[in-house]
């Protein structure tokens, strides 16, 4: 009779636990879905500061590219110079 009711005891904390997680599990469901809604949110605003700043380095490299081009002019010249000076 007593493993009768050590295993009714059982059976009923085994019930509670599943309960339990079954809770635990809809709470951790409810966070994870705030979670993805704030990270979705916060995506947009991201993508829109990632072109922002993609547009803004493409103009930088554009600018780069024509003083890189003037360098390069100016170096040819010189060299040119050079060149000319070394065969008078």
């Amino acid at each position: 009779l007593e493993w009768k009711r050590q295993l009714l005891a059982f059976k009923e904390e085994v019930r509670e636990d599943i309960k339990g997680l079954r809770e635990g599990q809809a709470s951790t469901n409810q966070q994870l879905s705030r979670i993805i809604s704030m990270l979705q949110s916060r995506s947009v605003d991201h993508d829109f500061i990632l072109s922002y700043r993609d547009k803004s380095k493409k103009e930088n490299n554009i600018e780069d590219n024509k003083v890189d081009d003037c360098d390069r002019s100016k170096w040819k010249v010189d060299e040119d110079n050079e060149y000319y000076d070394q065969h008078k």
